[in-house]
């Protein structure tokens, strides 16, 4: 049976981990920037306007 040494199985857990924040991040990230981007671009276009 392959086994694991304990400092492997916590690097691989902490990988697991890491790339799951790193996913779920990147996903509010984008939505926050996107309404950051619609938010900013409203306001540029009322300076426009005046």
């Amino acid at each position: 049976m392959f086994k694991l040494s304990t400092l492997q199985v916590i690097v691989i857990i902490q990988l697991d981990i890491v790339q799951k924040i790193v996913a779920y991040s990147a996903t509010v990230t984008d939505e926050h920037f996107v309404q950051y981007i619609e938010s900013t671009q409203m306001a540029h276009d009322d300076d426009q306007m005046t």
